[in-house]
């Protein structure tokens, strides 16, 4: 009789046809600013610095290669936002330029459906005046002791409170992991044995130009403290997100929430020079990124995926997830039907700084302003090949020269920055 059943339940006749997957009541993405992925353990790495983030990884996807379209905070965002490359968004702070309005906002595209959007973020380079601001019902931009992850997910938990039974989307953002590193010493203490060296306890940033521009040498042990100090504050906002996750269990979302953990770019440790800075280069240091996505019902749990995705690809995936059709004008890719096979992945990753030069990337080669580098051979970008490899060389400039020369695409609108404004962008570092 056992053996009857299990063959009728195998025989076509027998077969039902795959339930489609509820779509999310809402998604909430979360940017940490500067946050490295090789500093997390779950990308390898061995100090305790994520216990969250790691026990979000066991319900989640973990996309092992993603990339940022800018090493710095307003290019990155915008791209994530808009899900357009730099050079068609045309946000940049160096040229004073915020997002145009005529372009469609994740925000937006998700209000015209109507879900409720609000963020609650670090402001800098993400304050209003940028034009991020587009499609929110609520968007509120803070600084100082209340930029942590703790703070943002409180007052976000208390909008979703209010808005349980909606769909909504809730975009937090902090530049808490971001410099100055200002760690507490149980933090600290956590990482290993006390430092004994001529550093301040604080790595501010009035010490970090002076190292970087040679007037103060580093001695032995005093680049790990800074790695440290930089790790502790990822410990403390790994709390924040613990708060945030537990949070969303108590109000009886979490099941039917689509969560997206990233970073608008990394760090520099002494890579390629520098320490504790980034929007300069265009190494990998600066443009690879954690990306967890948290599916509803914890769907594919602990799945990886090793192809290169895209900081945009986050827009058309939670536009997706929600259940709507992802916009025509959204350049990214829905990363769950990357990982059921159902599209191939990208080709290809362009980045540019806020200057203006660019990268662009596949998944073995990388190119930078006319270098050449194998990142299967060379994964610490050492050597360049252009002279060596001249036709590759040309072949990923001509590609670069027909993404970034794309016509039609409006110029980022004007920012006035008032004393307000400048105030907080010179305590990130951000205004001399």
């Amino acid at each position: 009789m056992l053996l009857f059943i299990l063959i009728a339940a195998g025989s076509p006749s027998c077969r039902r046809e795959p339930i489609a997957p509820r779509p999310a009541q809402g998604a909430i993405l979360i940017s940490v600013d500067t946050l490295r992925p090789d500093h997390l353990g779950c990308y390898g790495y061995p100090l305790p610095t994520s216990a969250s983030i790691d026990a979000l990884r066991h319900e989640a996807v973990l996309f092992r290669t993603a990339i940022a379209h800018g090493p710095s905070t307003l290019v990155s965002h915008a791209a994530m936002l808009t899900s357009l490359d730099p050079p068609r968004h045309g946000a940049s702070a160096n040229w004073h330029h915020g997002l145009s309005s005529s372009h469609l906002t994740l925000a937006e595209a998700l209000g015209a459906h109507g879900v409720a959007t609000a963020s609650f973020n670090g402001g800098g380079r993400l304050d209003p005046a940028y034009g991020l601001s587009q499609g929110f019902d609520v968007y509120e931009s803070r600084g100082g002791r209340d930029d942590t992850l703790a703070s943002a997910a409180d007052t976000g938990l208390a909008w979703l409170a209010r808005h349980r039974g909606d769909r909504f989307f809730l975009f937090l953002h902090t530049y808490e992991v971001h410099a100055p590193y200002a760690p507490t010493a149980s933090d600290l203490a956590a990482l290993g044995p006390p430092y004994t060296g001529s550093l301040p306890p604080v790595i501010g940033l009035d010490l970090l130009p002076e190292i970087n521009a040679g007037r103060r040498r580093l001695r032995p042990g005093d680049l790990d403290y800074i790695r440290r100090a930089y790790d502790a504050e990822i410990r403390s906002m790994d709390r924040g997100l613990g708060r945030l996750v537990a949070g969303l269990r108590a109000l009886g979302l979490y099941d039917r929430t689509l969560v997206v953990l990233t970073a608008d770019h990394g760090e520099e440790f002494g890579e390629h020079g520098s320490v504790g800075t980034h929007s300069h280069t265009l190494f990998e240091e600066l443009l690879r990124v954690p990306l967890l996505v948290k599916l509803p019902d914890s769907r594919h749990a602990g799945a990886a995926v090793q192809a290169m995705v895209r900081s945009k690809d986050a827009a058309s995936t939670i536009v997706s997830v929600l259940g709507f059709p992802i916009p025509p004008v959204f350049e990214g890719i829905d990363l769950v039907a990357l990982l059921e096979g159902r599209v191939p992945p990208p080709a290809i990753a362009l980045s540019q700084m806020d200057g203006g030069g660019t990268s662009l990337r596949t998944h073995r080669w990388k190119w930078i302003r006319g270098r050449l580098y194998d990142l299967e051979n060379d994964p610490g970008e050492t050597r360049d090949l252009a002279r060596v490899l001249p036709e590759r060389e040309a072949e990923l400039r001509r590609l670069r020269d027909r993404l970034v020369g794309r016509d039609g695409a409006p110029a980022g609108e004007r920012v006035e920055i008032d004393e307000g404004l400048r105030e907080r962008l010179r305590a990130l570092g951000y205004v001399n």
